[in-house]
């Protein structure tokens, strides 16, 4: 998962950065001191979580939060133990108290994971077997079960199965909060892959359909722990 870590302290920032490096399944975007650097990575990247302080000179985190129009998950980072309870009022995952270990961030990278499957859950029920899909002037409904894989292309991504190819206006992570992950999970940042269709795994390569496609290191724990493995 993306991250990003917004903090003016940089002894806290710097040492966050490297618990950061020790998860395995984080992958650290951008590091920033001030609101107007964060604002502008998150406007311009795909961010799934980010670590956010509370007191600021520019503003205060709760405020910040307020000025998000997309949905990353939020652990609020403070060195003060009166804010958690406002913390816990918002839409935030978490709360941390600096210093923050590796156990704790371990922690609450779980948390973030399970209220990634709610949030998908709630987004298509497991029930559901089809979407609508935009091809051409019209929608046409598609089995997800026939979705073999899907790849990113900037704002668009391409959805393929084994009959024909429709290029969608969304992005990677809009199509993660839509496609239920008991089947499906995100190996690269170009690539979400139908676990069911999965033939083979190669050290950090998967073969779907005799096509390889890529497994980032940040990804390939979630892998591993997605699939059935003896």
């Amino acid at each position: 998962m993306k991250c990003l870590i917004l903090d003016d302290d940089n002894v806290s920032r710097i040492a966050l950065e490297e618990i950061i490096k020790q998860t395995g399944t984080l992958e650290l975007v951008a590091s920033c001191e001030k609101v107007s650097e964060a604002l502008k990575c998150i406007n311009h990247n795909e961010i799934d979580i980010i670590f956010l302080d509370i007191e600021m000179p520019e503003m205060t985190g709760f405020e910040f939060l307020e000025t998000l129009s997309d949905n990353p998950f939020i652990i609020f980072i403070s060195s003060r133990e009166s804010y958690a309870l406002k913390a816990y009022e918002t839409s935030a995952t978490d709360y941390l108290l600096k210093p923050i270990t590796l156990e704790r961030l371990l922690k609450s990278i779980n948390k973030v994971k399970e209220a990634k499957n709610q949030r998908a859950k709630s987004n298509l029920d497991n029930s559901t077997k089809s979407i609508f899909v935009k091809s051409d002037s019209a929608f046409v409904k598609l089995d997800i079960d026939a979705i073999n894989w899907i790849e990113s292309l900037g704002d668009y991504v391409t959805i393929h199965t084994d009959e024909k190819k429709y290029v969608v206006n969304i992005t990677m992570k809009k199509v993660e909060e839509k496609l239920s992950l008991a089947n499906f999970c995100r190996i690269h940042r170009s690539f979400i892959v139908n676990l069911n269709k999965i033939e083979k795994i190669e050290e950090n390569i998967v073969i779907i359909k005799n096509k390889t496609f890529p497994v980032s290191r940040s990804n390939k724990k979630d892998l591993y722990e997605r699939i059935n493995l003896l």
